[in-house]
């Protein structure tokens, strides 16, 4: 086995259930730190990832999805994301931008793509996490939806 490394940890746990001087992390200051930052790396270029980590009932899912009042990282990053698009074509108007979005979890090791209807039947193969020379770790076998704008992107997600 590897060593897991993580670059942030957040705290969430309201001091009416444990004494801390622990500021509480809202959904903004969670993206600020992480989906924002990944943002820029992506639009520079790199390829990135958001990685939710921890038990059952511990916030992942409202991490990374939110609600409509509190939205989380991935709806904040696709609104910043066709923003940053929208800006980039104005100064270059000639660059052809496409939009990809895969949708994907991993729960005991094993990969499920949440856009291919037959992952919860198990009736499909799986797609499977591989390491490229150049591209790094990636997950092969994933539907992808190209989509063109942030609504788009945030109703294939929710």
């Amino acid at each position: 086995r590897e060593a897991f490394e993580y670059a942030e940890c957040f705290w969430s746990v309201p001091p009416s259930q444990f004494a801390s001087d622990n500021t509480i992390a809202t959904q903004l200051s969670v993206y600020e730190r992480s989906g924002k930052m990944a943002l820029q790396h992506a639009l520079q270029g790199f390829n990135v990832c958001v990685f939710a980590y921890g038990q059952t009932g511990s916030g992942k899912t409202f991490s990374m999805l939110g609600s409509d009042s509190e939205p989380g990282i991935s709806p904040r990053l696709v609104d910043d994301l066709f923003i940053a698009n929208t800006k980039r074509k104005e100064v270059q108007p000639s660059i052809h931008t496409i939009v990809e979005v895969m949708f994907f979890e991993i729960y005991n090791e094993k990969v499920r793509d949440l856009f291919n209807k037959q992952s919860k039947s198990g009736e499909y193969e799986a797609p499977r996490i591989r390491t490229h020379r150049s591209r790094g770790v990636y997950v092969d076998g994933l539907l992808r939806k190209e989509v063109n704008d942030a609504e788009t992107a945030k109703a294939l997600i929710e």
